[in-house]
């Protein structure tokens, strides 16, 4: 009997079955796979050789984007629509050869091209720029979020959806303690566009102490009478208006939204109100990044 290799488009597991066998069950995942054509309900295999278009669409991958230059001082929601404009001009000669090759093997594609783009990416910061959180670092970071997978999720279609989870689940697993989350173009405009202090809004909203109550008043001073005339906290704010809308999402998405505010309040924002109380910015500061950086781990 003669055997073919295949890729289960459910797990995405290399299978060795039956060349005239017409439906199969995935031995790694028991999911039905259509040998040779996507019907009864189930999709078709892939071969477990990679198509000529998969080649072709890793190599359409822009290096521009890998090396597009941002300046995040001056990021704002009226410059932020025009730069995401720039960023998808140099996008836009991948998505033909693209989408040719996910028409043809959409796990693979999704799998190699989001392997090529987590090493394009990976290849411009350092090992040390990665271990002390560097600005090239964050930059990084940020073109990710703000731009390259808003750009994917702007396609809106199965294949652009898939390739965004995809990589983000790759680049995650690369970079487990700063994880980045799935954002639209949308969502991260809105962000930039309310200027809210969106975890400590949420959490004092979720304890029921209002928009305008003291605490929030607090914050806010903070943020605009001290962090933005520190000479990188423009940077950082920029990359708070950038994550903690995702957060706050993913936080009101989960089953005890409130339980985790609370959490919250009690490890970190009562603490910092206390610091701000006796004038203690730096200290303020350095706890509130503390907090982002262990909810950006938990929550994206």
């Amino acid at each position: 009997m003669d055997y073919v290799s295949i890729k289960c488009p459910h797990c995405g597991k290399e299978l060795k079955v039956p060349a005239d066998a017409e439906k199969i069950v995935c031995m790694f995942c028991a999911e039905p796979i259509i040998m040779g054509g996507g019907t009864e309900g189930a999709p078709a295999a892939e071969s477990a050789q990679e198509p000529a278009a998969v080649g072709e669409a890793k190599a359409a991958v822009p290096e521009g984007i890998f090396s597009f230059k941002i300046s995040l001082d001056q990021m704002n929601a009226k410059v932020y629509p025009s730069v995401f404009e720039n960023f998808q001009k140099v996008m836009s000669p991948f998505w033909p050869a693209f989408e040719k090759a996910a028409s043809q093997a959409p796990e693979r594609t999704a799998e190699e091209i989001s392997d090529r783009l987590v090493s394009g990416y990976s290849a411009q910061v350092s090992d040390d720029d990665k271990k002390h959180d560097s600005n090239k670092y964050f930059d990084c970071r940020f073109t990710i979020t703000a731009l390259l997978v808003p750009a994917i999720l702007e396609r809106k279609n199965e294949a652009s959806e898939k390739l965004a989870d995809v990589f983000l689940k790759k680049w995650n697993e690369k970079y487990p303690k700063r994880p980045l989350g799935k954002a639209s173009y949308d969502m991260i405009l809105k962000g930039f566009k309310k200027k809210y202090c969106f975890v400590t809004t949420a959490t004092c909203l979720a304890l029921k102490k209002g928009d305008g109550c003291r605490e929030l008043n607090m914050f806010r001073s903070f943020r605009d009478n001290w962090m933005l005339g520190t000479a990188d906290g423009g940077a950082k704010v920029t990359e708070y208006y950038l994550f903690a809308p995702i957060v706050v999402s993913a936080i009101n998405s989960s089953p005890e939204p409130e339980r985790e505010y609370g959490r919250i309040w009690d490890s970190y924002l009562m603490p910092c109100l206390g610091l701000l109380e006796t004038g203690e910015n730096v200290k303020c500061e350095q706890k509130y990044e503390r907090m982002m950086c262990e909810l950006e781990e938990k929550w994206l």
